[in-house]
């Protein structure tokens, strides 16, 4: 009797793409050496839509032709074409090494230990029961739900852009909450709506409202009122990354198991001066000198908090036309982008201590890391150009309140909301958060995530202080968008809201309160937020493809596989 070991895959969006490449990769290079004889794999990929490959944020029901793609000159579109042509370009590989079964248009709702055969029963929302050794959860960003949802003219989301374009009235003011990409493709969603975008050979593109449209306007309200980087022209250079695989083992024997962020920076650092572009920096955001993380982000994130948010981006759309038309790179992005696969390597190991630094000028980081392109930015300005979008900060503690028309002075029968920030007070008919993902898991509205949490098989990723202090209170750190620190027994841990997940394999860390031993279940992808960072997602999925795969084909087929 042949020995069957089904893997599920429970996601068939991009993540279940490197999965798959890598389970073919392996699989033909084990197989000239270790001929399967009586083992016999299968791969299972299920998702509850009909299409696979695209994922949540380049799918036909979520995204216009007019949605670019953060940084790359792309759309959204476009890409969710190229990644369904790649899904099936990997199963047809991956079918030459094991059988690979798609299961379209049904959904895991359960999983269930068997711990006597160390594998998993598989429940459906279909009925069915399989059985599998490994299960992979890929599901992509988990959707949550705000107690004011419940009011008419709140959407905890942008997406799916037809909601909001049927159930926002045109010729209103609409508040959103979140000023990177997802905000701004919610403001073109509306824009559409009211108006069109036309050409011009200088601006890029101007904005005409339609007729009846003319009240029409938009509110961006972000913590510190700035919008992100603006890409100009990039080339990849090849450089080597600034922390390789082999030093991590080093770095983290100095830092007493974990990795220094202030180490980090200054290996960015040297990049950027061996780069020539640290005097660039110094002179663009005066006071900054590379030694200091704190200080010199702080001041970044001042600095570009007093800018007027209309001249910076026109600075910024400006400069990245110059760079394109003379082909001059962006260097300080490209050498982010270049280590990528060191920022991966290195954030599982940064300390809550680290983390909590980092998270007081995260959107100021991320602004720079992922830069928008052009042609968003042109959108952007074209639509503060024309007086229909402002861009607010609100400070650090905003609060969105309901208000029912009963309380309004005015004889509508429209529910509104305000927000209200340092010194900012707004009301509008209709608030869109744009935030994005939320960050725990424990927010989700997943059946399976909601019955693993239940059952202690997935918990919120635990990440622990370097130092505890007793003096220093870190449980009254509260962040809705980033982690909470929380008192487990005698000590604090920071928790960073994704599925808590061992960082050399991505297999899941089950509640230390489940008494027996589960079998291998893994996470990948936005799941893991907070242990791993999320952007740049596709990236992220392969690299996590690489630490996932060789542990389950060294389980199924022994040690040759490493």
């Amino acid at each position: 009797m042949p020995n069957i070991q089904n893997v599920v895959i429970v996601g068939g969006g991009p993540s279940a793409i490197a999965l798959m490449d890598q389970f073919a990769v392996l699989l033909e290079e084990y197989h000239i050496i270790h001929p399967l004889k009586n083992t016999y794999l299968k791969i299972i990929v299920i998702d509850k839509q009909s299409l696979f490959g695209k994922g949540f944020p380049y799918s036909d029901f979520n995204a216009l032709p007019e949605h670019t793609l953060g940084r790359t000159r792309t759309t959204r579109l476009k890409k969710g074409s190229h990644l369904e042509r790649r899904f099936y370009k990997a199963q047809n590989r991956l079918q030459q090494q094991a059988e690979v079964e798609l299961r379209p248009l049904d959904e895991v709702i359960d999983l269930d230990p068997l711990t006597e055969s160390q594998s998993w029963q598989v429940e459906l929302a279909s009925g069915e029961l399989l059985l599998a050794s490994h299960v992979i959860l890929a599901t992509g960003h988990w959707d949550s739900s705000s107690p004011m949802a419940e009011h008419e003219g709140y959407f905890d989301s942008p997406w799916p852009v037809n909601l909001i374009q049927e159930q926002i009235l045109p010729n209103q003011h609409v508040i959103l909450m979140g000023a990177f990409q997802t905000g701004l493709d919610a403001a073109v969603s509306l824009a559409l709506q009211n108006g069109k975008f036309v050409t011009d050979p200088y601006k890029g593109f101007i904005y005409h409202k339609k007729a009846g449209c003319e009240q029409f306007r938009l509110t961006l309200c972000s913590r510190h009122g700035f919008f992100p980087r603006v890409v100009g022209h990039t080339q990849l250079s090849q450089d080597s990354p600034f922390i390789i695989m082999e030093q991590l083992p080093m770095a983290k024997e100095a830092g007493g198991g974990f990795i220094a962020l202030d180490t980090i920076y200054q290996l960015i650092w040297e990049k950027f001066s061996g780069a020539g572009i640290a005097e660039q920096l110094k002179m663009s955001y005066p006071g900054i000198g590379g030694e200091n993380f704190d200080h010199d982000l702080l001041i970044i994130q001042q600095q570009l908090s007093q800018r007027d948010p209309h001249t910076d981006l026109k600075q910024s759309v400006q400069k990245a036309q110059e760079s394109i038309k003379g082909k001059i790179s962006t260097t300080w992005l490209e050498i982010l982008w270049d280590n990528t696969e060191s920022f991966y390597s290195f954030f599982p190991w940064l300390s809550a201590e680290d983390r909590l630094r980092l998270e007081r000028v995260w959107t100021t980081v991320f602004g720079f890391v992922e830069a928008i392109n052009l042609v968003m930015a042109q959108r952007i300005l074209a639509l503060m150009d024309a007086g229909v979008l402002q861009i607010t900060a609100l400070g650090e503690h905003p609060t969105v309140t309901h208000i029912s028309p009963q309380n309004l002075a005015t004889d509508t029968l429209q529910d509104s909301f305000s927000v209200k920030g340092e010194g900012v007070s707004l009301t509008a008919p209709y608030f869109i958060d744009c935030t994005g993902q939320k960050l725990s898991v424990e927010h989700s509205t997943s059946l399976l995530l909601k019955n693993l949490l239940n059952k202690g098989m997935i918990q919120s990723a635990q990440i622990p202080f370097r130092s505890q202090n007793t003096e220093i209170n870190y449980s009254s750190h509260k962040d809705r968008k980033r982690g909470v620190v929380k008192q487990i027994a005698d000590h604090q841990v920071y928790c960073s809201g994704g599925i808590f997940v061992d960082p050399n394999t991505l297999s899941v860390i089950p509640s230390p309160e489940l008494q027996e031993a589960s079998p291998k279940c893994y996470a990948i992808g936005p799941l893991t937020i907070g242990q791993f960072p999320i952007y740049p997602g596709l990236y992220g999925t392969r690299f996590a493809a690489k630490k996932i795969v060789p542990d389950i084909l060294e389980n199924l087929l022994g040690n040759a596989i490493s």
